[in-house]
């Protein structure tokens, strides 16, 4: 089945927006990863691959190395 590309990106701005959110108010980096894991049913290593934009990253890079090819 393909990935609905609006359907992630509206998801990782609402978990970008919540963890930004949620370290505001003082929450430690492990009970905001857990807290969004439960929220979105990811695990905290993805919710953490989003957040911190390592996703985001690897896609552009693949992007520049088929774009090379």
């Amino acid at each position: 089945m393909p990935k609905n590309n609006h359907i992630l990106t509206k998801r990782n701005n609402e978990l970008n927006s919540l963890y930004l959110e949620l370290s505001q108010q003082g929450y430690s980096n492990q009970k905001i990863l857990g807290t969004l894991s439960a929220k979105f049913f990811l695990a905290e290593r993805t919710i953490y691959g989003i957040v911190s934009g390592e996703y985001e990253r690897r896609k552009n890079q693949t992007q520049k190395s088929n774009a090379g090819r």
